[in-house]
């Protein structure tokens, strides 16, 4: 799938905010349970206080370390338009970026000022690319595009190749997604050795260096760089026929019904637990199951679609009103090391 814009980021140049409970950057305070560490946007910009749960600027010794300050703020935040491109909205691309929407909007509009040229029109709803933002729009993907084969081409010269590439994902997505992926690529780069860890809480691999790219929901990938390769629709399964011809049921409805409920946080943000009339908890990464138990009668349950393909023989499908779905992409860690099976990999993703 072609995804060339989709990147989401959680960096920001800093601004002044003196608001209390805010960073320097704008963003909420961190809360004194991180561990200290340093971020890094492909230079070293800045460092987590733990005395005083703050981001602080690093002091700049020279020049060049200066002039690389402002050549990777210049990088986030051609990000931070891609981000805005992609979501139509300001406020959903602050969100993904865990930014104020204010000081996320200050920052696009400093950089339209910087450049001279007006990005986006303002609309009620969200935003939309002027005639001038269409037109830059590739040009800043490129740009982009141009670091992960500066770091390809960077490792080659240093001979710091490796052939590995740790993959993370869930079993879905494995299941339905990256097999066919996987294979393919295996064929096309048969001297990159391939290591997939299918597992049901992905949280923190990648900051503990236990998977050089995961596929997950964007939760997994904490502050890394990530791109969205499909939206991925929740459906209530029933037993065959329940409900007759009906292909859409109503939250209000699943209230009244027998309830399989799977430990997922979007089924509880989108639920209210309290409200089912009888409800069965189910703790397990094996869908299939889940779906056994729905054929038996034991009540509905509500998947992703993905966890579904090829497993719903004896059941009926029907859309949720409201409609429910999980973004679905990948993050990596940026390791010279792995560069080139990385660059390699992503880009066969994205054909």
């Amino acid at each position: 799938m072609q995804t060339p814009n989709n990147r989401s980021y959680n960096r920001s140049d800093v601004k002044a905010s003196r608001r209390v409970g805010m960073d320097p950057n704008g963003r909420r305070s961190h809360t004194a349970s991180r561990s200290p560490r340093f971020l890094n946007l492909s230079t070293g910009i800045d460092f987590f206080d733990t005395k005083h749960h703050t981001t602080v600027v690093r002091n700049f010794h020279n020049t060049s370390e200066q002039k690389d300050w402002n050549n990777a703020m210049e990088t986030f935040k051609i990000k931070a338009i891609l981000a805005a491109a992609q979501y139509k909205s300001l406020s959903r691309a602050a969100e993904a970026f865990s930014y104020t929407p204010s000081a996320f909007s200050h920052m696009t509009a400093a950089f339209e000022k910087e450049l001279g040229v007006k990005l986006f029109h303002r609309r009620p709803n969200g935003v939309e690319l002027t005639k001038e933002g269409q037109l830059l729009l590739s040009k800043f993907a490129a740009m982009l595009d141009s670091e992960t084969e500066l770091m390809q081409t960077v490792a080659e010269l240093t001979d710091n190749r490796s052939s590995e590439l740790r993959i993370a994902t869930y079993s879905s997505i494995s299941r339905n997604y990256l097999s066919g992926i996987l294979k393919r690529f295996k064929t096309a780069h048969p001297e990159i050795r391939l290591s997939v860890t299918v597992a049901d809480n992905l949280v923190g691999w990648l900051d503990e260096d236990k998977a050089d790219i995961v596929f997950a929901t964007a939760p997994a990938f904490g502050s890394h760089e990530w791109c969205l390769i499909m939206e991925d629709e929740y459906l209530a399964v029933t037993p065959q026929n329940m409900l007759g011809d009906r292909d859409v049921i109503t939250r209000e409805e699943l209230y009244e019904y027998p309830q399989i409920f799977t430990d997922d946080k979007p089924l509880r943000d989108y639920f209210d637990v309290s409200r089912f009339k009888e409800l069965t908890y189910f703790c397990s990464e094996d869908d299939l199951s889940c779906i056994d138990m729905v054929r038996e009668g034991l009540g509905i349950v509500v998947l992703p679609s993905l966890a579904l393909k090829g497993n719903t023989a004896g059941t009926s499908l029907l859309r949720l009103e409201p409609r429910l779905k999980r973004p679905l992409g990948f993050a990596y860690r940026k390791n010279l090391k792995k560069a080139p099976a990385l660059h390699n990999f992503i880009r066969f993703i994205k054909k």
